[in-house]
């Protein structure tokens, strides 16, 4: 098992968290609990604040012993100052700045502008995804018939959280799922298929890689 006191990943918030543990517990058989979840994989709560781990990031025990600093971050798109080149950049402008390497994976194929949200899509219950043309459709007609109206359309994740409300009647009663922690076993809802879905197949490919 990699040693996480060493080697860290780094995500942005607490979804981000839950679904990096499930990960590695389905395809690596790395079951962590709620203690070393915290250790091994650190929620800095927005992209920006990865420069604020330094007290992690430079880590005497870590720098010595080339501890690994995995990045799991959203691209993000126009509407929220990022995509992907654009963060990628800037994320690798902290790692110098702070003096440290960075291996980076940018959600949602690590080549796209996107975000955590847009990769959960491509996850959701075959017999359920229609739900994401029913939420695209929305914002189309939201956007045509805006005009002169100042709207504030639904963020990205709120498509995942009204995809979990509106099947919730579906749910396996032994799963619950709150906003901050999602249960992504739960077959009635969730269909990660590691061997045909392309962003999951870049992002195990890229865990491969820097769990070595």
């Amino acid at each position: 098992m990699i040693d996480f006191n060493l080697h860290k990943i780094f995500v942005e918030g607490k979804t981000d968290q839950s679904f990096i543990q499930f990960v590695l517990e389905k395809q690596f058989g790395i079951i962590l609990n709620d203690n070393q979840v915290n250790n091994a994989i650190i929620n800095c709560q927005g992209w920006s604040n990865i420069q604020n781990q330094t007290g992690i990031l430079l880590d005497k025990i870590r720098t010595e012993n080339n501890g690994k600093n995995i990045v799991i971050f959203d691209a993000d798109g126009k509407s929220n100052d990022g995509g992907f080149k654009k963060r990628k950049t800037e994320l690798e402008n902290i790692a110098k700045k702070i003096g440290i390497t960075f291996d980076i994976f940018l959600f949602p194929d690590d080549q796209s502008d996107g975000d955590l949200e847009l990769f959960y899509s491509s996850c959701f219950k075959n017999d359920k995804a229609f739900f994401k043309d029913c939420w695209n459709n929305m914002y189309s007609c939201l956007d045509g018939n805006k005009k002169h109206l100042e709207l504030k359309f639904p963020k990205s994740a709120e498509m995942v959280f009204s995809y979990v409300d509106l099947f919730q009647e579906y749910k396996s009663e032994e799963y619950k799922n709150t906003k901050s922690k999602r249960s992504y076993f739960d077959e009635n809802l969730w269909e990660f298929d590691f061997e045909k879905n392309e962003y999951l197949k870049k992002l195990i490919s890229f865990l491969k890689e820097h769990l070595k």
